[in-house]
């Protein structure tokens, strides 16, 4: 983590890229995280203040409203990057040639969506996902998928394949947690890391849309991660 460094910040959030991963999921891509400015974002969880980060997902920390059931450790990975860039200056995003993972920690969507854009424009291949989908214009839907679950929905008072079709209506493709494979609607796959193993960084599904020619099916994944009963 000590190669890491912002390259974004304002009165709340600062966003840092990790040049490489050894995560298994993802294979090695740069990270982007989105991190409170003021706190570490373990800290930030334990007095119910992620949603600076979070906003109003459903998964973010139970003293912050939510279910707790986020996979991200934060102790871990985003409190030692937050910790690595909070004190320094900005620097000037560089390609290394791998993709990007947009969000390791935190929604991108709480990022301006030109600085995302030009974060893109020198990459070709990317993930991300949000769940301020339903806040953002359809702008977004280009580069990111909406982020559905069950508990999204029942706030809403719909089925999670509900809130999938909404979200669809937007322009968005969408990334649904489902408990059981059964749950798999036509228009989805199986992310294929859960089928074939295939890492996100060779995978490049999760891209968001390209309009109406895009003819790819939306992802939906099991759920999964240490907080996995707490769905």
């Amino acid at each position: 983590m000590s190669t890491s460094y912002p390259i974004y910040r304002d009165a709340l959030r600062v966003a840092a890229i990790t040049p490489q991963s050894d995560n298994r999921k993802t294979g090695d891509m740069e990270q982007l995280y989105i991190l409170p400015v003021a706190e570490s974002p373990n800290k930030a969880i334990t007095g119910g203040r992620d949603a600076v980060v979070c906003g109003d997902c459903p998964l973010r920390s139970r003293a912050g409203g939510g279910s707790g059931a986020c996979y991200v450790v934060t102790g871990q990975g985003p409190r030692v990057v937050w910790e690595t860039v909070k004190d320094k200056p900005l620097q000037q995003a560089t390609a290394t040639g791998k993709a990007l993972r947009l969000g390791a920690y935190g929604d991108p969507a709480f990022l301006p969506l030109a600085i995302v854009r030009k974060l893109l424009s020198t990459r070709k291949r990317w993930t991300g996902y949000t769940h301020q989908w339903h806040k953002r214009s359809k702008q977004w839907s280009k580069y990111i998928m909406a982020s559905i679950d069950n508990q999204m929905a029942s706030k809403q008072g719909l089925t999670s394949k509900e809130l999938k079709s909404k979200a669809q209506a937007k322009g968005y493709r969408t990334f649904r947690i489902i408990a059981d494979q059964a749950e798999l609607d036509a228009d989805e796959i199986l992310c294929p890391n859960y089928t074939t193993g295939v890492q996100c960084a060779d995978c490049g599904l999760c891209d968001g849309s390209k309009g109406h020619n895009d003819k790819r099916k939306s992802i939906a994944i099991i759920v999964h991660g240490s907080s996995k009963n707490q769905y």
